[in-house]
């Protein structure tokens, strides 16, 4: 077996070089879909996980695809849902990361 190093190729990391566009089509891609989400989870008085599974997921996952096309065409659309996801996944993290920094932050005030 044969386990000497391999020239790497040049378009080896096309992350590296996304145009505004692109990134632009992402961020709004993200976004939008929890802003309907919460605009319909205040107007229609939605339970929280009925609307999470029936209304947020499913938008999300169209307007990954949506975003996928735009940015790389048809073969884009699992490449869009993956992006997409983890920028949200992302955002999620740094919310409840903040939120128990937050509540760390308070109770020790409290107990001064």
């Amino acid at each position: 077996m044969d386990l000497s190093a391999i020239e790497r190729p040049k378009n080896s990391t096309p992350w590296s070089a996304i145009s505004i566009k692109s990134r632009l089509i992402l961020i709004v891609a993200s976004l939008v879909p929890a802003a309907i989400f919460l605009y319909l989870l205040t107007t229609f008085q939605l339970d929280f996980m009925a609307g999470l599974l029936l209304t947020f997921l499913p938008m999300q996952l169209v307007s990954s695809s949506l975003a996928g096309i735009l940015i790389l065409g048809r073969r884009g659309i699992l490449d869009g849902l993956m992006i997409v996801t983890t920028l949200f996944l992302g955002s999620f993290v740094f919310v409840l990361l903040m939120s128990v920094m937050w509540a760390v932050v308070e109770r020790g005030f409290a107990s001064l």
